[in-house]
């Protein structure tokens, strides 16, 4: 059975789309309730549990477009950056002021009383849901807000992102690896001169490559110029036996979009060694 968590959505319509179906769900439910019975207080609980699992949901299938879509996210975190966190648990905030602002109104206004005296449970057990589900949303996106980096750059400067990459390649941990690129990236396929796009492209030529070659690819020297990076590097390609293919000095140069790498063009080091055969 497919695991419903796996699924992925990056478009912001389709997020959109997706929001509205919670809503249209909470909403047929309450019609149901009501058309089978006589309004209950606790029918109110039933549909802020569904908002709530259906934000807790999209946090887990929901994807920013510069956020690896692969790997599942920790429990904590909500969006894909700090701001955007940020920005929910404030507007979140000001409902929830809303929210308590009604519920004072309910347990005050002569509107909110029957002929007896007593509080209609009914709309008091509306407003104290709506408080406690926004109180929810607070909690969720502002402790998100407070543990995400606030920007890409907070994973380090191009020069140690650059080392990273390498660092998380040779140890075969691809899912950290193309975290520093752009969503949309071009990444080169080898001698062929051809180029794959985007992060899950990338992860599937490495993996295919790790299948019959063991390649080992160390950073001599690292150079930021405007938006772009240069890295010299020492490229060490071995069967899986460990029989050597080739040792080469190249030269792999990063183009950068929204602080994230874009494009990697391999060139070669004019009368740099090279030995061995690919």
């Amino acid at each position: 059975m497919p695991n419903p968590l796996k699924l992925r959505i990056v478009r912001f319509s389709t997020k959109l789309v997706y929001a509205a179906a919670v809503y249209v769900v909470g909403f047929a439910v309450t019609l149901a309730l009501g058309a089978v019975k006589a309004p209950d207080p606790w029918d109110i609980w039933l549909v802020a549990a569904i908002d709530i699992v259906g934000v807790l949901y999209a946090a887990r299938i929901f994807r920013g477009t510069t956020e690896d879509p692969v790997p599942a996210r920790p429990w904590w975190q909500m969006t894909a950056t700090r701001p955007f966190s940020l920005g929910i648990a404030i507007l979140a905030g000001l409902v929830l002021v809303l929210s308590v602002v009604q519920l004072i109104l309910a347990l005050a206004h002569p509107a909110a009383v029957k002929t007896v005296g007593a509080v209609d449970p009914y709309l008091v057990q509306r407003d104290v849901a709506l408080v406690v589900e926004w109180v929810v949303f607070v909690f969720l996106y502002a402790n998100s807000a407070a543990r995400l980096p606030n920007r890409v750059t907070d994973l380090g400067d191009e020069k140690t992102r650059a080392n990273r990459i390498y660092e998380l390649f040779n140890l075969r941990q691809d899912a950290g690896a193309v975290r520093f690129l752009h969503p949309q990236v071009e990444w080169p396929t080898g001698s062929d001169g051809g180029y794959v796009r985007g992060r899950n492209a990338v992860r599937d030529l490495w993996r295919r490559q790790w299948k019959s070659i063991d390649p080992e690819i160390t950073p001599m020297a690292v150079v930021v110029g405007g938006d772009q990076v240069f890295v010299r590097v020492r490229e060490v390609i071995r069967d899986l036996e460990g029989k050597l293919i080739s040792d080469s000095l190249l030269e792999h140069v990063y183009h950068l979009r929204d602080g994230l790498f874009d494009r990697m063009e391999i060139r070669e080091i004019p009368g740099a060694r090279k030995s061995g055969k690919r």
